[in-house]
């Protein structure tokens, strides 16, 4: 019983050590030439759209206004810092999905990117099964939450006058799990709804180059 019990702590402890987990930074970008006709585009992101439709930002939006009111800044500051880093990450992921990095002051034309709808539905176990039975869900890699992130993405194409040449739109999702030891990312939740909005952007870009015929 002595060894079959060492062995069963031998097991665990690999697992932990092992913990294959993966950081939202780690999501993979894609890698692409820009498309001639955007060398001198710039782009535009609404930045409110993204903040409003992503359940993290808006979440810990909600978070800080509360503790910012209760007086409590140090919670505030806290949740602040993890803004900033979440309203990042996401800015990112459409700036590296669409690679417009031209900053002139007079460029030939403007990406405009909105996120018109976004939406993340949380399922999991109920919590009674999960207080009986965490442990052996965890050690055989079940995932024990699952984030559904559905997201609608608009890009709009001007000239160098602000005029409005064509609008591109596209829907997508993803799914990722929360699961402690062996796969998913640490914030599943976040990473769901990066992926989906990366995902629309792909196709968008797909669209515009099978219309414009690119090199």
């Amino acid at each position: 019983m002595k060894k079959i019990s060492q062995k069963f702590l031998t097991i665990l402890l690999l697992m932990v050590m092992s913990n294959c987990t993966k950081m939202l930074k780690d999501i993979p970008n894609d890698k692409f030439d820009v498309p001639k006709r955007y060398e001198n585009y710039k782009l535009v992101i609404n930045y409110e759209s993204i903040e409003d439709n992503l359940v993290s930002i808006d979440y810990q939006k909600d978070s800080y206004n509360y503790f910012k009111k209760s007086g409590q800044e140090e919670y505030a500051r806290s949740i602040d810092s993890h803004l900033d880093i979440s309203r990042k990450l996401a800015y990112d992921t459409i700036q590296n999905s669409l690679n417009i990095k031209n900053k002139s002051s007079s460029p030939d034309g403007y990406l405009s990117v909105i996120v018109r709808e976004g939406k993340t539905n949380i399922n999991g176990y109920p919590a009674l099964v999960l207080l009986v039975a965490i442990v052996p869900p965890i050690l055989l890699g079940i995932p024990l939450i699952k984030y559904d992130a559905y997201f609608e993405v608009e890009v709009a194409e001007f000239n160098k006058k602000k005029e409005l040449v064509k609008t591109y739109s596209s829907k997508s999702n993803d799914t990722e799990y929360m699961e402690v030891l062996y796969y998913g990312y640490d914030y599943p939740y976040q990473a769901s709804s990066l992926i989906a909005i990366k995902k629309a952007l792909r196709n968008i870009r797909e669209q515009m180059e099978k219309e414009n015929d690119f090199e």
